[in-house]
């Protein structure tokens, strides 16, 4: 396209058909919703995109092919384009990670509502917090996150049974 070269690969994990693209003459990562939403206007906070059904692990095998390409920055779908790719992609395995290891324990402590669930993971995880928490005017965005918390009370679940 316009003499730019991309390579595509598949990511599946936020949907089973998503891709990412990278831009080679730039080391740019088009990393889509793969790597959840970067909110530029809350400090940089990055969230999950993780909607039902979300596929954890073909979700974390994406990212560590993303990884292996060494990119220099990430494309967000939507928002920003962010420096320091690798550490990113790093942060956001554990921050998937810790999402899951928490909706678990609410699950197991019997607290299933999505809004409560929110309320947990805003303790442990600062970026959701600021979305979680944040201002009235980020409502649709704190809404996206809601459905990614459906995503993983769901895999969490599904996994048990």
């Amino acid at each position: 396209m316009n003499d730019l070269e991309f390579d595509w690969i598949e990511t599946p994990g936020h949907a089973s058909h998503h891709f990412s693209f990278l831009l080679k003459s730039k080391n740019i990562m088009f990393c889509g919703d793969s790597v959840g939403m970067l909110v530029p206007s809350l400090d940089s906070a990055m969230v999950p995109t993780t909607p039902h059904p979300y596929r954890m692990d073909s979700g974390i095998d994406s990212i560590k092919v993303m990884i292996e390409m060494c990119p220099e920055k990430l494309a967000f779908a939507h928002h920003a384009i962010m420096p320091d790719a690798v550490s990113l992609l790093e942060k956001h395995i554990n921050q998937l990670n810790q999402w899951k290891e928490c909706v678990s324990t609410c699950l197991e402590k019997n607290i299933k509502e999505e809004e409560k669930i929110a309320i947990e993971i805003a303790k442990m995880d600062e970026e959701s917090n600021r979305l979680i928490n944040g201002p009235k005017e980020f409502g649709g965005l704190r809404k996206a996150l809601i459905g990614s918390i459906t995503g993983f009370k769901n895999l969490v679940i599904s996994e048990k049974t």
